[in-house]
């Protein structure tokens, strides 16, 4: 993996019948490997949470993983 790549930060968006909460940043670096964040909490009744990274720039993001909670 590039070194840059190692500065991506992990984003969370929350989800419920179609309703998506905003890109929420977890201050979480993909070079930690390893560490914990508080889910995004609207919307309220959220039933799948999708996880990804992001560039520092924003302009690249990688493929989101999906949790149902």
């Amino acid at each position: 993996m590039k070194g840059k790549r190692l500065d991506d930060e992990l984003m969370a968006v929350s989800a419920t019948d179609g309703h998506y909460s905003a890109m929420t940043p977890t201050t979480l670096l993909r070079s930690a490997q390893n560490d914990s964040f508080t889910l995004p909490v609207k919307p309220a009744d959220a039933t799948h949470v999708y996880l990804f990274f992001a560039s520092q720039d924003a302009m690249d993001y990688t493929e989101s993983v999906c949790f149902a909670v």
